[in-house]
């Protein structure tokens, strides 16, 4: 794990060879080591670890904050192993919450489903979880997640609230969280899109500056957000 932070904080790292390794029950010695750097400084790259090529769990959006109502919540990245913990929120969401956020209806989510929302790839993607503490156990109520293009020029916007925590300022949150984490992508436009009687949802965007459209003959709202001038 430490060796992968080295790699993963020191870009002019060209190639480390370590060998022989010896690798005991109880220890691990690099008897040899030979490290080549770079001799032509590296530029800081626009993105953080763009040099890898399988970006590492994102700890820097960790941390803990609290709504209105004194409620203490924990914002981190989603993990694989949430999988469980992301089909039981759908499971506390109502058919109308899922409707807005999905657009379509499902009995159950599916692993498969599962495992395009849980497992993603970092440098282009990301969906930050908001746990409570529930009978001494993190409960997950809400996922907000940013999807950007290749080029990271455009990201769609999406977000879920349990409805047992709707209407406490968590949505506006989020995604004012997301705008922001656009901006250090250097991302030029967010778009979400919500349903024409997601009233709550619509006067977040608008709060935050989104050109809101509505789309009658498909009953569908899409906002969009300029984050260059």
């Amino acid at each position: 794990m430490r060796f992968s932070y080295l790699v993963a904080h020191l870009p002019e790292i060209r190639e480390v060879d370590i060998n022989p390794l010896l690798a005991t029950p109880t220890e691990v010695i690099a008897l040899d080591a030979r490290v080549l750097i770079d001799r032509v400084p590296t530029p800081s790259p626009a993105r953080p670890h763009a040099h890898l090529a399988i970006c590492p769990y994102p700890e820097q959006y960790t941390e803990t904050v609290s709504l209105i109502d004194g409620t203490q919540l924990h914002i981190r990245a989603i993990k694989p192993e949430d999988e469980p913990a992301w089909k039981d929120l759908l499971r506390r969401s109502s058919s109308e919450s899922l409707w807005k956020r999905f657009r379509y209806l499902f009995k159950e989510a599916t692993h498969e489903m599962a495992s395009r929302f849980c497992f993603i790839d970092y440098d282009r993607e990301l969906a930050l979880c908001v746990e409570v503490i529930q009978d001494n156990q993190p409960l997950l109520i809400a996922v907000a997640r940013l999807v950007s293009d290749p080029d990271h020029d455009a990201a769609d916007y999406g977000i879920l609230v349990a409805d047992a925590f709707q209407h406490r300022g968590l949505g506006r949150l989020l995604t004012q969280k997301c705008i922001d984490i656009g901006r250090r992508w250097g991302l030029k436009q967010i778009a979400g899109e919500t349903t024409t009687d997601n009233l709550d949802m619509i006067r977040i965007f608008r709060s935050l500056g989104f050109q809101v459209e509505f789309r009658h003959e498909h009953q569908a709202v899409l906002a969009r957000l300029s984050l260059r001038s």
